[in-house]
């Protein structure tokens, strides 16, 4: 229940937030939401899955001063091969406490200021972009994926920049973003892409014929690759064959009829509002291309499960900015019902996501706690865990 409260403290606070006559309070009801927030997601107990080795980490890595003299990173190094950089990031925080909760607590603080400046500084409602941002995925991104983390509020922060022209500080941004995470090299890898002005008919057409093709059930993507891994021997193949072989993985993962149909929706979205959303809000032709590249990867990924799950990451930020700004168009045009479709949207999103379980392990995953109020210990959570699963 605990998400749906959540959920709709943040609807009446961006509510709130639009009225013209409540201005005055605006600064008020942001650090209500951001109260809300901190407290919710920085005082988690173990919610979602990674933590148990994200733990661990933490627990076995050196303070960056040990690690400066030469003190070995140990077991951590041995059991989990992460990324360089996130690895100074703990080592920066275990300096100054070697309490995993504590971390996490600093950790999220970071990241909500990280956000708070984005959503600011792209939206005119920023209660609304941590609320698209809770209702599509951010939660998981958030809690789950930390180091992926990392690299996506990176790339937002470098957005900016790349709205600017100011190339050098966008790379920049994303390089150090690719410490955290190696996916972030795709945002440099994209940088002509991302900026490019795109005709809508051109975009429009190729999606509908991606729709198609998948809906034929002709595999693009997967037969690609592994033509080229059959003529080609690059190092990086390797992996890529391990996950299209790997049965979790690889194996065929039709999309949903929900998926297909909220794919139509977006592509007819962005067919109506395409000049608006370039015209009317802050990141323009940026957003647009932002959307058109996760639409792009789930149809032409549709079979690869480690496509569709590990690459959209990167790019379902365009949830956060494009319904919050689809509603602050929408609200200009007096078109409230199709507001609350929006709200009822994120709605759905949520309750899909935290209240719908394919297993019970599923159910255990996402149950949450927070460590002012009574919680499982690490042993207590993996035993549960591991029940679940049986």
């Amino acid at each position: 229940m605990i998400y749906i409260v959540i959920w709709m403290l943040l609807v009446i606070l961006g509510l709130f937030f639009e009225k013209k006559k409540f201005n005055k309070f605006r600064n008020f009801f942001y650090y209500i939401n951001f109260i809300i927030l901190f407290i919710f997601i920085g005082f988690r107990a173990y919610v979602f899955s990674d933590w148990s080795h994200y733990k661990l980490g933490f627990d076995t890595i050196e303070s960056l001063g040990n690690l400066i003299i030469g003190n070995r990173v140990g077991y951590y190094d041995q059991r989990f091969h992460y990324d360089f950089g996130y690895k100074i990031y703990e080592a920066i925080i275990k300096t100054v406490t070697d309490n995993y909760f504590y971390f996490i607590i600093l950790d999220s603080f970071i990241d909500i200021l990280i956000l708070s400046f984005v959503f600011f500084k792209y939206l005119k409602n920023p209660i609304f972009g941590f609320l698209f941002f809770i209702s599509f995925h951010g939660l998981w991104i958030e809690m789950d994926l930390m180091r992926n983390s990392r690299a996506i509020y990176l790339f937002l922060l470098s957005l900016n920049y790349l709205k600017k022209n100011r190339k050098i500080k966008y790379v920049t941004l994303n390089i150090l973003g690719s410490i955290f995470h190696i996916t972030s090299i795709i945002y440099i890898a994209g940088i002509t892409f991302l900026r490019i002005k795109i005709k809508k008919s051109i975009y429009i057409y190729t999606l509908i014929i991606l729709f198609i093709l998948m809906e034929l059930r002709i595999s693009i993507l997967k037969n690609t690759i592994l033509f080229i891994s059959n003529n080609v021997s690059l190092p990086f193949l390797y992996k890529v064959n391990f996950y299209l072989n790997d049965s979790r993985w690889g194996s065929i993962n039709y999309l949903s009829t929900i998926k297909k149909v909220e794919i139509i929706i977006l592509i007819f979205v962005l067919f109506l509002y395409d000049n608006k959303i370039k015209k009317e809000t802050y990141l323009g032709q940026i957003l647009i291309n932002i959307t058109v590249s996760y639409l792009i990867i789930y149809l032409i990924a549709w079979d690869i499960k480690v496509f569709t799950e590990r690459l959209s990451v990167l790019f379902v930020c365009f949830y956060w900015f494009l319904l919050a700004d689809l509603f602050e168009i929408l609200k200009n045009e007096k078109k409230y019902f199709l507001n609350m479709l929006i709200l009822l949207y994120a709605f759905i999103s949520l309750y899909k996501q935290y209240y719908i379980y394919e297993s019970e392990l599923r159910k255990e995953t996402v149950r949450y706690q927070n460590i002012l109020f009574d919680y499982d210990n690490y042993d207590e959570k993996l035993l549960k865990l591991e029940n679940a699963n049986k």
